[in-house]
């Protein structure tokens, strides 16, 4: 299995490292490609085409201390990493190395922010990179604790499944490594709208997951992201899986409009499919 650690050399981004080292730590032959995306400096003038300014002496510096990282997560994990320094945002090499080389398997991105959630609703690389990679990508808020996950949470919207079989084999894999519990969550709008609905055992979640033991959950809410974040305050899952859409249910979960309440976030760490 590749892995592609992102790196800005923060607390947060050492923290969502180890992190995802730990948690892949029963995955046979995971290779690690440890980035750091180094966006030159622009400068500013009145022509039309702006110029970018190299700094050979910030790049010889980043260089020096993206290979120290790399020798002190050798040293303390024991693990094959192999560092890159790569030019543009973090959106744009991770895009770039997904056309060119399809160089991992997952993405592991750090937030500054509380959480996950905020991280994500006011926008940001991270947001860009979870809804638009063809790989998944493991984002870690600044609080979370490296510990094996006892219950993964698959918050879903009852459509079908359209992600790679390689994705869903990850949850299926952690799922049997961490000897982890499985809940399937929804959020309806309301008991009439969880009435008429099908039943989840007869969706395409239930179906791709049969021969894993879970169960459903079912929560009622009119914001799929206070339903998300009650059942998370009740249930107390230890990483919760996402798939993007264009549609309501990705869309709803960040919203600017529910900033105001972030105050009742949680830290656990997310794992978006793709």
């Amino acid at each position: 299995m590749k892995t592609l650690l992102t790196t800005d050399f923060t607390d947060s981004s050492k923290n969502a490292i180890d992190y995802a080292i730990q948690l892949l730590s029963k995955e046979d032959q995971v290779k690690y490609k440890l980035v750091h995306a180094h966006k030159p400096m622009v400068s500013y003038s009145g022509e039309k085409s702006i110029p970018v300014l190299e700094n050979p002496a910030l790049k010889d510096k980043l260089k020096k201390e993206l290979e120290e990282m790399q020798w002190n997560l050798k040293d303390e994990y024991t693990i094959d990493v192999e560092p890159e320094l790569k030019r543009g945002g973090v959106y744009e090499v991770v895009h770039r190395l997904e056309k060119n080389d399809s160089s991992h398997d997952l993405v592991v991105m750090a937030t500054r922010e509380k959480s996950f959630f905020e991280r994500m609703t006011f926008g940001s690389n991270t947001l860009q990179v979870a809804q638009n990679a063809e790989t998944p990508v493991l984002i870690v808020p600044r609080e979370a604790k490296s510990k094996s996950p006892k219950t993964i949470a698959f918050a879903t919207d009852l459509e079908p499944l359209h992600i790679p079989y390689t994705s869903l084999k990850l949850v299926k894999d952690l799922i049997d490594q961490h000897d982890a519990a499985l809940e399937v969550v929804h959020v309806y709008e309301s008991e009439e709208e969880k009435e008429k609905s099908v039943s989840m055992k007869d969706t395409a979640m239930h179906r791709y997951m049969e021969e894993i033991e879970h169960k459903h959950v079912s929560m009622i809410n009119e914001s799929v992201y206070d339903g998300i974040i009650d059942y998370i305050s009740k249930h107390k899952p230890d990483m919760l899986v996402l798939i993007p859409r264009d549609r309501n249910f990705f869309e709803q979960l960040f919203d600017k409009s529910v900033s105001k309440q972030m105050a009742r976030d949680t830290d656990i760490p997310s794992l978006v499919l793709n």
